[in-house]
């Protein structure tokens, strides 16, 4: 059994604070990945709307994609970086993720988004408290997705499936290890352009995209009085359908489309090229002489 070695660290009462269980790695990077990814997009969302600026949807677009990114390069250390509960259960239903885990990451994705949420509100709230006009709606508009103007609930549900269904497409493809198109950084640099895409395609509707941000910032909301206005859109369906059936069935979707069409298919790389290089020896076995020579 490999011996772990712990870091060195800085100073040595820190090394109190070292852990070297990989479940609480993980879960600590999920929260600190998603944190970043919610607190760059949220961000973006304000420096837009609180300037009147009518590009909100294209700062929101490179923020998150950036967001992603480094939420992905944070968790990637220690092999995770869900930073969404649909991608979640989604991997968790093509054995891409532990189920026993599942839960704990969700918990941590919610919490990191959740503080990214109340930090955006407290750097913001000088401009929102100057806010004239529905000030109500501006800052919830920052905490979680609103439905278009002529947005229902079958509109919304079936922008998120298939918004939700081609990142996750995109995000297996891109961390495939059996596409030959993939270098080191491709997957990382992917997710700016795949979720600043999505987000400027399907951004009339919403845009929810991940549960966590959904909840996260309803729950936030809530506490600061304006429950009643983030949960009232469409009958009090808006959030449910939108930022969480939505979201995790297009992740299902995605994730077994990309698995059935695609990975089921594949030929393991190193196994091809043993038979290659055996059946190539076998016919030519001077060849195989000569170099030992």
């Amino acid at each position: 059994m490999k011996k772990v070695v712990p870091r060195l660290v800085a100073y040595a009462f820190l090394k109190r604070l070292q852990n070297s269980n990989v479940l609480f790695r993980q879960c600590v990077a999920e929260f600190l990945g998603t944190f970043v990814l919610i607190a760059l997009i949220n961000s973006a969302l304000a420096v837009g709307i609180l300037t009147g600026n009518h590009q909100t949807l294209l700062y929101a677009s490179f923020a998150g994609g950036v967001g992603l990114y480094l939420g992905f390069i944070i968790a990637g250390t220690v092999h995770v970086g869900h930073l969404n509960p649909a991608v979640t259960i989604a991997l968790v239903s093509v054995k891409k993720a532990s189920w026993k885990a599942a839960p704990l990451y969700i918990i941590c994705q919610l919490c990191g988004a959740f503080l990214a949420s109340v930090l955006v509100y407290f750097q913001y709230l000088p401009y929102l408290m100057n806010v004239k006009n529905e000030p109500a709606k501006i800052t919830l508009n920052l905490l979680h997705s609103s439905p278009g103007i002529s947005s229902t609930l079958t509109s919304t549900l079936i922008d998120q499936i298939t918004c939700v269904g081609i990142l996750m497409i995109a995000l297996l493809a891109l961390t495939d290890k059996c596409n030959t198109n993939n270098g080191k950084f491709a997957a990382p640099l992917g997710f700016i352009f795949v979720l600043a895409s999505l987000i400027m395609s399907y951004g009339i509707q919403g845009c929810a995209i991940n549960p966590a941000r959904e909840l996260a910032g309803r729950l936030f909301s809530t506490i600061i009085g304006l429950g009643e206005n983030s949960f009232a859109p469409m009958d009090n369906l808006f959030w449910l359908v939108s930022g969480i059936l939505g979201p995790i069935i297009g992740g299902l979707l995605g994730s077994w489309i990309y698995y059935l069409l695609v990975e089921i298919h594949q030929v393991d790389e190193d196994i091809q090229t043993v038979e290659t290089d055996v059946g190539t020896q076998t016919a030519n076995p001077d060849k195989k002489e000569t170099s030992n020579a």
